[in-house]
């Protein structure tokens, strides 16, 4: 910016050193034709003098100017370099929430191909009723055991140890998820949509009765827990099958959900303490007899510890009574006055 200046200045001075040449010239020949062209003379030459002070004028402005333009742009470039933090930092934390929704869909793009995946969807209904027994019951195999592989060679998901017997009741989980999903979508024309219901309705039925088969044998009691992890779906069930509820009493196999899951998993931690309160009562009469005694030597002891505290209480003041006596004679002694004749054996 300041070197145009100068060059505009330069250029101005040039052109006016040209005028003056031309003028001066001018002025000459006419000062040898005429001493009035001399007047002239003088009069353009101040006004040329005059033009010069008003370019030099001109020229400080425009230097002012600049110079208030060039704290203007300093101040300009202040702003633009804030706005473009501001910008970076709005573009970093765009890039940051993208990341964070790119994670979610990520996740449900996971959850999803878990739901789509029969064996993977299996595997999620064995965690997560593993998880609850683990959660409500503990890791405790007198309760229940995980994985086990019964007589006949079928594997149940987890084993129920009942009290009192050697038999065992066993859950295991299925999670009829595809028709399930196909029929209460709402996308699904109604001819469609029974179609998707009827092979749900069948896809319980089945799950009944393979349970019903495998796992109710000699060596189990004679029901079996079939467990849906899905609410949604066993609420379904309960509010519009009701004759698969009744097909499932029938062949001894309990429909259960995590919710109702947690109410059989205490009733049996509940009835496994019961049982094993009866089983050792008289293991815990002879305990409470023993404690009973224990408690009245306790308080026969205290009843003697309480004796002795009377006893020392009285020799304690015995003592003080015969030292405030014997203090009592020093400072009679100390004072000059002549001790008393006592008899000791009454102190």
């Amino acid at each position: 910016m300041n070197e145009l200046l100068i060059l505009i200045g330069i250029i101005i001075i040039l052109i006016l050193v040209i005028i003056m040449f031309y003028q001066l010239t001018k002025t000459n020949k006419k000062m040898q034709q005429q001493q009035l062209m001399l007047m002239q003379k003088d009069d353009t030459i101040s006004q040329i003098t005059t033009i010069l002070n008003s370019q030099n004028e001109t020229i400080k402005l425009l230097n002012q100017q600049n110079q208030k333009s060039l704290g203007n742009d300093e101040r300009f470039g202040e702003r633009l370099k804030n706005m473009n933090d501001s910008v970076q930092s709005l573009l970093k934390e765009s890039s940051l929430s993208f990341q964070k929704v790119a994670d979610i869909a990520n996740r449900i793009n996971d959850i999803n191909d878990i739901m789509i995946n029969k064996k993977s969807r299996g595997n999620w209904g064995e965690y997560q009723l593993n998880n609850l027994l683990s959660v409500y019951a503990g890791d405790n195999q007198e309760i229940f055991e995980t994985q086990y592989k019964l007589k006949n060679g079928y594997i149940g998901d987890v084993a129920l140890h009942l009290p009192g017997t050697d038999k065992i009741m066993i859950i295991d989980s299925k999670f009829p998820l595809e028709n399930y999903q196909k029929f209460i979508d709402e996308d699904t024309l109604e001819g469609e949509r029974l179609k998707y219901e009827a092979a749900f309705r069948q896809d319980i039925k089945k799950h009944i009765n393979d349970i019903s088969k495998k796992y109710i044998s000699s060596q189990t009691v004679e029901n079996a827990v079939m467990f849906i992890p899905s609410e949604a779906i066993y609420m379904y069930i309960c509010g519009n099958c009701a004759n698969l509820i009744q097909y499932a009493h029938s062949k001894h196999v309990l429909i259960t959900c995590p919710t109702t899951l947690i109410g059989v998993v205490f009733t049996l931690i509940n009835i496994t303490k019961d049982f094993n309160r009866s089983k050792h009562i008289k293991t815990l009469e002879k305990d409470i007899v023993a404690m009973y005694e224990d408690v009245t030597r306790l308080t026969e002891r205290l009843d003697s510890v309480d004796q002795a505290i009377i006893r020392a209480q009285k020799l304690f003041k015995d003592v003080r009574i015969s030292a405030e006596k014997i203090g009592k004679r020093i400072i009679k002694i100390h004072d000059g006055y002549e001790p008393e004749t006592t008899d000791d054996s009454n102190q």
